[in-house]
Order: structure tokens, then C-alpha cells, then sequence
């Protein structure tokens, strides 16, 4: 099969989830012999401007698509694809994360009869922002109209004074949605994608139905989306680990640590919605001032930063900063416990599955994916709450052989399950060609 995996970033220094699995599959697929493109967005501009299809840097597989910013909806047109599209033909397009690209591949794909797979690896399709989360820290049903959603944004603005005008009764949202537009504009959204972003959640919810299949890594995202469905063409495929996580796990203690002799970790990007802070708090709360915590992840808020900096003030704290992929299995091995803070509802999060197959226990909110993966309900603590998280980790240092046994999802088996859905997808459409 010639397979083309479409993705808001890949390459260059993006290592998040939905690059993990990109990657993941892509590579399990070149293993069993299928050609595979990755087309992808920039949205952090980390390389120079680039055209539809030109090769990044060094990667003769992975190629630009131009990005249009995070209020895309469609993005580049079906027209403009099209020609690219024709030249390239692949058997199946692969959507994932289409933020600050949008969708427009999924109708120009339609046009040529080019079966479409979609993996949702965060809210995006129902929710601008992709976390459900509010600026106040609850978390949203996905169902909104537009002008609560502007609201929603601006909300977490890093102006105050728009923050201020987001509190305003719903008579600023207009003057919001102008402000965003302007901003999109600059970055050559069309006028035709800022009308359809005040209807974008019927709008993307009729390019699911058309998708030739759904994958969801999470029980918990499948049942945020699924219902906006008019099919039942979707799965539940849990995010596949390489056999580099799974090899040389952590033995399990020989006894009960004192808390002076820990080790407890993050993993993942230092923000806010990402809740760091929380496990900060919960250690001051516990007086673990000994304690080794360990921080790894980019900051992309350096007010953010100074929090977290000023709460691990008196404390045994070390920001490890970014780590590439390679050095991330024995950083997960250095540690104790995983704490997994986010305050948003995860979908199916690598950090928990590679602390999983590495033997080491992790403690998370009690929110979307996360309670999929832990099965001793004592390691959960409600979102954002640091005494919740404090009885967590409490309760994981008395109880060092609790959550050593989780059994996680290969690779190979990912891979496998993914294929299998090419499969059936192309032998839907032979038998609608065929007439059978």
C-alpha cells in the first residue's frame, strides 16, 4: 500500500503524542513493506516557509503542508490539493492532529475516491482549543456555539485586558471573533474558513461521517466524538510502544522508601494545563523537602516558569528541560513514581505507558484516558487538587509494588490493528466500485 500520514507537525525537534504515533506507525508500516509519505505543518515555524510537498530538510519521506494557523478549519483548499493529490496517489490518506492545517485533504481525498482514516488524538474536532479545558480549569462537554468558544480563548489570552473583555457578557464575543480573524488573516486563512469557524463543529463533524474509518487510542475520546458519528466505522486502538520501552524494566523495591529517598517525575510540556504545579504543591503539602522531583519538558510560558520555579523554592527540584526521545526511557527508570498532573482529560498519554513499561508506577488524575491505564484506584487524585495528589503519592511509597504490572500496547500490535482497518477500508470501496 502507498500510505500518506497527514499531521499538524513531525520532524524538526516535535516530539509530542501525536509525532510518537506518527512515527510509531509509520516505521511498523515500512517494516511490513508499504510506502509511507508523512505530510506535515509547521505551526511553530521551527523551519523556513515552505511549499505543498517540498521535502523538509534531511527527510526525504516527510514533506510541508503549508501551515494556516490554529483557527484553520480547512485549511488549504481542496482545490490546491488536488494536483498534489493526482501526482501522488496514494492508496489511503491517514489523518491525525489537523490543527493549524486543517482539513481540507479529507474532501479533496473524496473527490479522487481516496479512502480516508482518521485518528483523534485530542478533542480538536469538537473543541478550538483540543483540551475541553475552560479558563477556570473546568472541563467543557464539547458542546458550545461559537461565541462561548471565542470566549473560551480569549480567556486564556496572554493580554490581560483581553482576558478582561472574555468576562464580559456574550456582547464581546463579536468583537473577540474580529480580533481572531484579523490575527488569522495575517496568517492567509480565507474568508470562506472564517465563516465556517462559527460553524466548525457540524461542519468537521460531517468530514468524520465521511471518513472511511475513526480510530480513538482512548474509551474516553470515543465517547466525546463518536456520538457526533452518523457510523459505527470506528475503533478503539490503544497508542503502540516500540520494543526499546519495553526492554530492561525497573525491578521492584526491596522495601518501603523512606521519603527522602525518592525519586518522583514529570514528563511533558511545563504548562498550566499540563498541571506541574500541582505536583509541586502536593510535595510541599507532604513536607518532602528531601525528596528528588525530577522535571522534563519544554516551557512555553515563562511566567508559567516562575511559578513552577517559585513553588519548588525550599524544595529538591530539577528541571531537566527538553529530553530527546532516546534519553526518555532512563529518565523513566530513574524514578520512584510517574505523577501524571494534566488537568485537561488525556486521551491515551505515551508518558504513562512508557512509565508503565519501564516498571514504574504512576499516580494521575482521575480524568479521560488516564483512568483507562491505572488500575489500582487509589493511584487516581482528582484533577488539579494537590492534597488528592499528596494521599497519591503517599499511598504509592507504602505500596512500592502497586501499578508494576500494567500491561501495555505493542507496536507491533498497533500496527497490526491499524492495517487491518486500511484493509477493510479498501475493500469497502472495491466492493462499492464493483457493485458488490
Amino acid at each position: 500500500m502507498k500510505i500518506l500520514q497527514v499531521t499538524m507537525q513531525f520532524g524538526r525537534s516535535y516530539v509530542q503524542g501525536t509525532e510518537r504515533y506518527v512515527a510509531t506507525l509509520s516505521d511498523g508500516l515500512r517494516e511490513r513493506g508499504h510506502d509511507v509519505l508523512v505530510l506535515t505543518g509547521d505551526p511553530l515555524h521551527l523551519g523556513p516557509p515552505l511549499a505543498l510537498g517540498e521535502p523538509l530538510a534531511g527527510e526525504k519521506q516527510v514533506l510541508a503542508y503549508p501551515t494556516r494557523g490554529w483557527m484553520a478549519v480547512t485549511g488549504l483548499s481542496p482545490r490546491k490539493l488536488d494536483h498534489w493529490l493526482r501526482r501522488h496517489r496514494p492508496d489511503i490518506v491517514h489523518v491525525n492532529t489537523p490543527a493549524h492545517i486543517g482539513v481540507g485533504i479529507m474532501p479533496a481525498c473524496r473527490q479522487l475516491s481516496i479512502p480516508c482514516v482518521v485518528t483523534t488524538h485530542d478533542y480538536w474536532w469538537v473543541c478550538p482549543k483540543g483540551t475541553l479545558l475552560r479558563p477556570g480549569g473546568e472541563v467543557c462537554d464539547g458542546t458550545p456555539g461559537w461565541a462561548t468558544c471565542v470566549r473560551c480563548l480569549a480567556g486564556d489570552h496572554t493580554r490581560g485586558w483581553v482576558r478582561r473583555l472574555a468576562r464580559v457578557p456574550l456582547a464581546s464575543s463579536p468583537l473577540l471573533l474580529a480580533m481572531y480573524f484579523a490575527r488569522a488573516a495575517g496568517r492567509r486563512m480565507s474568508p470562506v474558513d472564517m465563516i465556517r469557524w462559527t460553524r466548525r463543529r457540524p461542519f468537521l463533524a460531517g468530514q468524520l461521517d465521511a471518513a472511511g474509518f475513526v480510530i480513538f487510542p482512548s474509551k474516553a475520546i470515543s465517547q466525546v466524538i463518536a456520538p457526533y458519528l452518523g457510523h459505527q466505522r470506528w475503533r478503539i486502538i490503544p497508542n503502540g510502544l516500540t520494543k526499546v520501552w519495553l526492554e530492561n524494566p525497573r525491578p521492584p523495591p526491596d522495601s518501603v522508601k523512606e521519603p527522602a529517598d525518592l525519586t518522583i517525575g514529570f514528563a511533558g510540556t511545563l504548562a498550566p494545563y499540563k498541571g506541574p504545579h500541582v505536583l509541586l504543591e502536593a510535595v510541599r503539602l507532604l513536607g518532602w523537602k528531601q525528596t528528588r522531583v525530577r522535571l522534563a519538558g519544554p516551557i512555553t510560558c515563562e511566567h508559567y516558569a516562575g511559578r513552577l520555579h517559585a513553588l519548588g523554592d525550599g524544595l529538591n527540584v530539577e528541571f531537566a528541560g527538553r529530553l530527546p526521545v532516546e534519553k526518555m526511557p532512563a529518565f523513566l527508570r530513574s524514578l520512584d513514581v510517574l505523577a501524571m498532573t494534566s488537568i485537561w482529560p488525556e486521551n491515551c498519554p505515551y508518558a504513562v505507558l512508557e512509565a508503565q513499561a519501564a516498571g514504574v508506577p504512576v499516580v494521575g488524575s482521575r480524568d479521560g484516558g488516564v483512568v483507562e491505564l491505572i488500575e489500582d484506584r487509589r493511584m487516581l487524585f482528582d484533577p488539579g487538587s494537590p492534597e488528592g495528589l499528596a494521599a497519591a503519592l503517599e499511598y504509592a511509597r507504602r505500596h512500592p509494588e502497586a501499578g508494576r504490572r500494567a500491561r501495555v500496547t505493542t507496536a507491533e500490535e498497533m500496527t497490526d490493528a491499524v492495517v487491518s482497518i486500511y484493509q477493510e477500508v479498501l475493500d469497502s470501496k472495491r466492493d462499492i466500485i464493483y457493485g458488490r
